[in-house]
């Protein structure tokens, strides 16, 4: 039984697993800590445009009519103008960046941790496939994800966003899979949709069996309201890792019955 079977992979591969998988998230964390830090700094020339329009809009509050540009007024002006067009390019050079560097260390990490999960040789020729597709499998998905944001009323976007998030896990750990098969793009995909897509039934009880193991630490941690937040957190990060893992082994056991 895939099941039980999920429980007898886990070995010195599966705890390597689950802590490259929280080395992962820390670089992450630094690198979102780094971005905003550096978000700051890009935004702290920008006190002085304020400066200059709060001066303008007293000057209107006080005379009803809009001030004279002087020489020196203007040279302000124009000034912050440029300030501004500094500030959103390097916004979008600095988004541009955060999201090369995290599509960089998600490819990377996935390909670590799944190589560990699978037993399979991590060599640089596998972690570049890896991060080739995975780039390409997270865009897609980005895509989505951005399309929901615009096209669904405020209301019903955040359930749709939650449904996209648990069909984002069944079929990305389907497609990193065949990812390490190391067959090229045509077979990959051949596979994934054979398996991950025509025989998606075959998958509802890991899927059912994952979301209820889910559903049941939810309701356990509501009951937490006398243990501090920070021990909650803890057990709830840990538990998380772990059962990451575990549930990739579980779908992984899956596969190998269905194919």
């Amino acid at each position: 039984m895939s099941f039980v079977g999920s429980f007898r992979k886990i070995d010195r591969s599966f705890f390597a697993a689950v802590g490259f998988d929280f080395m992962q998230y820390f670089v992450l964390l630094l690198i979102v800590l780094g971005s905003v830090a550096m978000f700051y700094k890009l935004y702290v020339p920008l006190f002085d445009v304020q400066d200059t329009v709060n001066k303008i809009s007293d000057q209107v509050a006080q005379s009803g009519e809009l001030p004279q540009i002087s020489d020196d007024l203007g040279a302000e002006m124009e000034g912050n103008i440029s300030t501004v067009k500094w500030f959103v390019a390097e916004i979008i050079m600095l988004a541009v960046a955060v999201y090369l560097l995290f599509l960089l260390c998600s490819g990377l990490g996935r390909g670590i941790v799944y190589g560990l999960l699978e037993n399979k040789r991590r060599s640089r020729k596998y972690l570049t496939r890896f991060l080739w597709y995975n780039t390409g499998w997270i865009m897609l998905w980005n895509i989505l994800f951005v399309l929901t944001f615009v096209a669904t009323k405020p209301g019903v976007s955040p359930y749709i966003f939650i449904i996209e998030l648990i069909l984002y896990f069944h079929f990305s750990t389907i497609f990193r899979h065949f990812i390490g098969e190391r067959k090229g793009f045509k077979k990959t995909m051949s596979m994934f949709f054979s398996i991950g897509i025509k025989k998606a039934h075959r998958f509802i009880i890991p899927f059912l069996v994952v979301l209820l193991i889910l559903f049941i630490v939810v309701q356990v941690t509501s009951f937490s309201g006398t243990i501090p937040f920070m021990v909650v957190f803890l057990a709830l990060l840990f538990f998380m890792l772990f059962f990451m893992s575990w549930a990739r082994l579980y779908y992984f056991q899956a596969i190998y019955k269905i194919k």
